[in-house]
C-alpha cells in the first residue's frame, strides 16, 4: 500500500492551493511519499493584465 499515502496526503495539494488562491499555480515533481529526498513545491502566480 505504498501509493496510498501519496493518494491520500499528497494528491490534495493541488486542490488546496486552488481553493486558497485560484491565481496560484502549483507544480511538484518528486515527493517524499514516493521515495524522493524532498518535495519540490513550486508556486507561480498568474500574470494579471
Amino acid at each position: 500500500m505504498p501509493n496510498l499515502g501519496f493518494l491520500v496526503r499528497c494528491n490534495h495539494d493541488f486542490a488546496m492551493i486552488d481553493g486558497f488562491d485560484p491565481g496560484l499555480e502549483l507544480t511538484r515533481t518528486p515527493t517524499v511519499m514516493e521515495g524522493a529526498s524532498h518535495c519540490d513545491f513550486r508556486f507561480r502566480r498568474e500574470k494579471s493584465d
